[in-house]
């Protein structure tokens, strides 16, 4: 009988060259039908008519079959074989100490969890077929045993509990506490009490996973289980064997340019959220979805409108009117058409220069669209100077000024025909030219219309 059982251990060692692995990926490793072999060393403890009792060891191995599970529990068959020895002592009985070797072949049930993606506790219940062989300290049999006054192989009970941790695709951790029940409660040679002996192992050991389920796409996930089974080669897949979406918008990680994108976005085929205006603000965050293609646009996707004028300005012929102002459609200032003489606008130039200031074209350009729009209207375009200036030229700077700016009306597309140069020299000083600040507003245009 003891070669018989021995000979079970060994084939159990080994029944996992009988199979070709799988390559399993990461995940619930327990997604199809699978062998787990298992090996793990411990220690035991018996319970018997003796009172003390001390360590023992325990050898195990362990081959575990899993059914089809469902979600995160699963169910299976274990078959499992241990070498254990117990001891106990006490001076009140005769011999005062014993040691039994123990062989068991265990068969159970097992059920348990997947929790945390990578530990899965379970627990086992069932048969053991046990032999075991009470001696005193020098080896010598006990007296009960030496007389053959037993079966020394029984059927006892057992339970057990544990949890595996996976160390990487096919190789997992565990550690396995069991209680077993020996009814005629002989372990330690006689039968002095009511109650059964007991024992318990407790072990820690290494588990290897095999399957021996076809993979089309070698994805790690079998085909009976695999919802997508021809994923392209080295894609990330879930535990269905569909390449994995993190941010779950339809596209896989493997093509999705845009891996990070809100639950519930419309995105496109490249997985990026879709932006129809192709203004470069994505639909969800675009408060002005219908953005024309040549606007620019601020954070919100809509048209940016610089001078505030409520004109966006792509299509604002006036973009530097002042806040506030009062704008046609172009985002252009309204003419006052009850007036005739319309109101002067002045600009100021630097000492002996007759070169426009840039800081000055906004103020012309406020007239552009007015001359243009408005062609019966007469433009003069007066130039002054201060008491000490001098051009070095035949013609006074005040005159040179004024041609400048018609100049410039010129180039923004006014007609000539409205525009008239007038020269004002130094005789139209409007401060005192004996002070600086007073020259300098001397040194002007002056525009105006008349209807």
């Amino acid at each position: 009988m003891k070669k018989t059982l021995f000979t079970l251990f060994i084939l159990l060692m080994n029944v996992g060259f009988i199979y070709a692995q799988l390559n399993l990926r990461t995940g619930n490793i327990l997604n199809t039908h699978k062998l787990i072999l298992s090996e793990g060393v411990g220690t035991s403890i018996g319970f018997t008519d003796y009172k003390d009792y001390e360590l023992g060891y325990n050898l195990k191995v362990a081959g575990e079959y899993y059914f089809k599970n469902y979600d995160d529990n699963y169910f299976g068959g274990k078959i499992s074989a241990n070498i254990t020895q117990i001891s106990g002592s006490d001076n009140s009985i005769k011999p005062s100490s014993f040691i039994t070797d123990i062989l068991n072949l265990n068969f159970g049930l097992l059920y348990g969890i997947r929790y945390l993606d990578d530990f899965y506790p379970y627990a086992s219940f069932g048969l053991a077929v046990t032999y075991f062989d009470p001696r005193d300290s020098n080896k010598n049999k006990l007296p009960n045993n030496s007389a053959n006054k037993y079966d020394k192989l029984t059927t006892d009970y057992f339970i057990e509990t544990g949890v595996k941790y996976r160390l990487s695709q096919n190789f997992l951790v565990y550690g396995e506490l069991t209680l077993y029940s020996n009814n005629e409660g002989l372990l330690d040679d006689i039968a002095k009490n009511k109650t059964a002996d007991y024992y318990t192992t407790f072990n820690l050991g290494i588990s290897y996973a095999l399957t021996w389920q076809e993979d089309t796409d070698n994805d790690g996930v079998p085909d009976n289980w695999d919802k997508c089974p021809f994923s392209p080669v080295d894609v990330e897949v879930d535990d269905f064997g569909c390449p994995v979406d993190k941010d779950e918008d339809g596209v896989p990680d493997y093509r999705d340019n845009c891996l990070d994108t809100p639950f519930g976005v419309d995105v496109d085929q490249l997985g990026c959220p879709v932006d129809q205006d192709k203004d470069g603000v994505p639909d969800y965050k675009d408060l002005c979805a219908s953005t024309p293609r040549v606007a620019e646009v601020d954070e919100n996707g809509c048209p940016v409108d610089s001078d505030k004028d409520g004109i966006p300005d792509y299509k604002d012929l006036c973009p530097d009117t002042e806040e506030g102002s009062n704008v046609d459609s172009s985002g252009c200032y309204i003419l006052d058409e009850k007036s005739n003489f319309l109101e002067s606008v002045i600009i100021y130039f630097d000492s002996g220069t007759a070169e426009i200031n840039d800081s000055e074209t906004k103020k012309l350009n406020k007239l552009v669209h007015f001359m243009i729009s408005y062609p019966e209207i007469k433009w003069y375009i007066e130039g002054h100077q201060d008491n000490v200036e001098s051009s070095g030229n035949e013609e006074e700077l005040s005159i040179i000024r004024a041609k400048n700016v018609v100049e410039y009306f010129l180039r923004k597309g006014v007609n000539s025909n409205s525009l008239n140069a007038v020269d004002r020299g130094k005789n139209f000083a409007i401060s005192d030219n004996n002070t600086i600040d007073g020259r300098e507003k001397n040194r002007r245009v002056v525009i105006f219309g008349i209807k």
